[in-house]
């Protein structure tokens, strides 16, 4: 069924979708990158036609450019078109899944989160292994080569150790550091709590615990507060 395969690919854009926001590999930073994830959503969400409502966010992301243009004296014609196709890949996410986009989140979220334990797990037991089995598949092409950190990627699971600073192994997820890691899943725990408060069974406990060991083992401050705060 045609209408099935379209719905299974965008999906999977979705879910490709979190992955580029995790900016974990040097391609989802690129120019290429974006053209290619905005390019991709057009062609999946042809059949959606732009309203006049999306000129509102354009229109004050706009305003905002050009009186930091001013201020700053300096023009970036791409930084600005980065933000328009984000607003418009936006909107397509958004008119498609609806409310049910929240549920695919977390869904893909808390899968994310058992891969990134289980790869924990093996970096945790072992980490020179660990690193060098990371090395000899890293896809995140030297991102952070100036700096004195210790950097592999999948895209799916991130090893960043910085010598100086990390005391402790700590939980990247799919994403390039452990505080923005800590805030996905954050933003996941918070939905799973809102949807599934009166639905309280041996998966949502799974959930639960996957969350807040995550948040924990990436011992970000920022993590840490979100989490009291939920």
């Amino acid at each position: 069924n045609e209408k099935n395969l379209i719905d299974k690919l965008k999906n999977i854009y979705l879910f490709f979708l979190i992955l580029f926001s995790g900016y974990s590999l040097n391609f989802f930073r690129t120019k290429v990158g974006m053209i290619a994830l905005f390019l991709l959503g057009l062609i999946l969400f042809f059949n959606i036609r732009l309203k006049k409502s999306i000129l509102i966010p354009i229109g004050l992301w706009s305003f905002y450019f050009i009186l930091n243009s001013i201020n700053i004296q300096s023009f970036h014609p791409y930084f600005f078109i980065q933000n328009v196709m984000l607003i418009i890949i936006s909107y397509w996410i958004i008119h498609h899944f609806k409310l049910d986009l929240f549920i695919k989140y977390e869904r893909i979220v808390f899968r994310l989160c058992l891969i990134a334990l289980f790869f924990y797990s093996i970096q945790s037991i072992d980490i020179d292994f660990f690193e060098n089995l990371m090395r000899s598949v890293d896809l995140s092409n030297n991102l952070f080569a100036d700096k004195k950190i210790i950097y592999e990627s999948i895209g799916i699971y991130t090893l960043h150790i910085n010598p100086e600073n990390d005391l402790l192994n700590r939980i990247c997820g799919f994403t390039w550091e452990p505080g923005p890691f800590s805030v996905f899943t954050n933003i996941a725990l918070m939905l799973h709590i809102l949807f599934y408060r009166n639905k309280i069974n041996k998966l949502s406990k799974l959930k639960l615990v996957t969350y807040i060991l995550c948040v924990l083992l990436a011992q970000s401050s920022t993590g840490i507060i979100l989490l009291f705060i939920i």
